[in-house]
């Protein structure tokens, strides 16, 4: 169910997009992991590729909690944003005006 779902995953200490390409199996071929049906509980391990090619190796139910946790009860993707650095403006910029009601 996970091949090729695109989800937000940790490498290192930043969050990066990511592509899951296959479950990952030992040299004899056996899928690494435990099914189960509940996705928090299932621990089958797949290989999934980020956009500079590294190849990582995550659980079903981290990937799964990454994907539940970046989706609203609509299906819609979002994201946070962790900080503005280097904001400036100059005298072109439009001004924000708040006006109260008396």
């Amino acid at each position: 169910m996970l091949i090729h779902a695109e989800v937000l995953l940790p490498q290192g200490e930043d969050i990066k997009s990511a592509r899951v390409i296959g479950r990952s199996k030992t040299n004899d071929g056996t899928v690494l992991g435990n099914y189960d049906p509940n996705p928090l509980l299932n621990s089958i391990v797949y290989d999934v590729e980020f956009p500079d090619g590294a190849i990582k190796q995550y659980a079903a139910n981290i990937i799964a909690q990454n994907m539940y946790s970046q989706v609203d009860s609509d299906g819609h993707q979002s994201q946070l944003l962790e900080a503005i650095i280097d904001y400036s403006k100059d005298d072109n910029a439009v001004q924000w005006i708040m006006l109260r009601s008396r």
